[in-house]
């Protein structure tokens, strides 16, 4: 073709293989796009819809559009706004500081406790074969029929309550308990004895113990203090007091002894008394002979009771 001076050849209408819209190079048109499409100068597309969900506070709209912002002093999280943290380590020298980020770390052999470097725990087995290293190990474990006592392993103790209603098991356990006024003895629930000192001044109170003692020259007869009788009746007593004879003289005696010979109507007489040697006659002539041992009669002039 001729522009009016030059000779040109005349551009060609060109469409794309594919191409659903846009010019054909020639000031035509390649197609145009359905409602509710846009052409990007090739293809048809459906456009992009700002979108923001319901609540949100800020972020994209999904068009590369805004949601809203945040006020001062605060993030949006592509949703929401939110105060951000804000790190706090109070004096603290080791340790997260809240925020994801920490206060600082400790040096060898040191580890952190509560925001403080501190030396770092020394496993502990020294003599043990079982149980805890003191650091939250352990020093091992016991087989089957064992079990780890202070560090050792022991065969497991077997409860024994056969024949008790009362009392520790031989492992630290229990075999029962005794009702009110009762007391475990060897195994057996027995009632408390209750001492008895009522009206007594001395002897037992029923329950092994005792009621009392009784002062020098008294003894103890059903309970009360009782003077002790003076003189040998009926031979019983192990203490006499002096013997006279009928001109009021003391006769002769000994402490302690079995025999004590008196003057009695004109005739020596020999009174036995238990559990002591020696016998005198009232003239304080030994008279250990006044009655024969075997017979029991009256040597010579005396009489023997």
């Amino acid at each position: 073709l001729c522009d009016g001076s030059n000779c040109y050849v005349p551009y060609q209408p060109s469409c794309g293989a594919g191409q659903q819209c846009g010019g054909d190079g020639c000031g035509g048109s390649c197609g145009s796009c359905p409602g509710g499409q846009v052409c990007d100068g090739y293809s048809c597309y459906v456009p992009c819809q700002p979108s923001c969900g319901a609540g949100q506070q800020c972020g994209g709209n999904g068009c590369g559009g805004s949601c809203g912002s945040c006020p001062g002093g605060q993030s949006c999280d592509g949703y929401s706004c939110y105060v951000p943290c804000q790190p706090s380590c109070g004096g603290a020298e080791c340790g997260g500081n809240g925020c994801g980020g920490s206060c600082g770390s400790c040096g060898a052999n040191e580890e952190c406790s509560g925001g403080t470097c501190v030396p770092s725990c020394v496993p502990d087995c020294a003599g043990k074969s079982c149980g805890s290293d003191g650091c939250g190990g352990s020093c091992g474990s016991c087989g089957g029929g064992d079990e780890c006592l202070d560090g050792s392993c022991v065969p497991i103790c077997v409860p024994d309550c056969t024949g008790k209603n009362c009392g520790g098991d031989g492992c630290s356990g229990s075999c029962g308990s005794c009702g009110a006024n009762q007391e475990c003895t060897a195994g057996t629930c027995t009632n408390i004895c209750v001492p008895d000192c009522a009206g007594k001044q001395c002897g037992a109170d029923g329950c092994g113990g005792s009621c009392g003692g009784c002062p020098g020259g008294t003894e103890c007869k059903g309970g009360l203090c009782e003077e002790i009788q003076q003189g040998c009746p009926n031979g019983t007593a192990t203490f006499c007091g002096p013997i006279t004879d009928q001109f009021g003289l003391v006769t002769q005696q000994s402490e302690p002894y079995d025999r004590v010979c008196t003057f009695y109507d004109e005739a020596a007489i020999c009174i036995p008394v238990g559990g002591a040697p020696g016998c005198y006659y009232w003239t304080y002539e030994a008279c250990s002979d006044c009655c024969n041992p075997v017979t029991a009669e009256c040597v010579l002039d005396w009489q023997c009771f």
